[in-house]
Parts: C-alpha cells; sequence; structure tokens
C-alpha cells in the first residue's frame, strides 16, 4: 500500500470572518496550518488529486474562537480544503 508524503507546513490568510463549524468562527487573519496529500490522492486515472488543507486548533484557541466543550488537553484538526477552493482561506 501506498503511503501519502508528509505533511507540509502551509500559511493561510482569511481575508473575512467567517464560520469554521458549528459555532466557531474564525477571525480575518493570518493561520498556520498542513497541506497534507494522502494514498487517496495518488494517480487516479492518470490525474493526481489535489491535496487537502488543516487548520489544528487547542482547547484554549477553540472556546477563544466561540466553542464552549472544548478542553485544554485536545487539539482538533479542521479540515479546510473546502474553504480553500471557495477561497474563505487564501495560501500565502
Amino acid at each position: 500500500m501506498r503511503q501519502g508524503k508528509k505533511p507540509r507546513a502551509v500559511s493561510f490568510d482569511a481575508p473575512d470572518e467567517f464560520e469554521l463549524a458549528r459555532g466557531i468562527f474564525l477571525p480575518a487573519g493570518r493561520y498556520d496550518g498542513w497541506e497534507r496529500s494522502s494514498a487517496s490522492s495518488t494517480m487516479q486515472a492518470g490525474r493526481k488529486s489535489p491535496p487537502r488543507y488543516d487548520l489544528e486548533f487547542s482547547g484554549e484557541q477553540l472556546r477563544a474562537l466561540g466553542a464552549f466543550a472544548a478542553r485544554d488537553e485536545d487539539d482538533t484538526m479542521f479540515d479546510v480544503t473546502d474553504q480553500v477552493r471557495e477561497g474563505m482561506l487564501v495560501l500565502i
């Protein structure tokens, strides 16, 4: 089985605030995240699938964004691939 490449650190710009998940609002600004390719995003029908993008937040960061149930010891990863495709997050 073919393994995906290691994640690559990337930076995003959020030109405007948007709702990242229910009740969690990401303010406009710069964010560090990850670009990932996985086994499912390798060559299919002669073309390479686009990468996936993630943002990771600590429990404290999530509470600051509006998440009430986040615990300090829990980091949470959000797949923001759709937000990148829609221009809500821009790779910089």
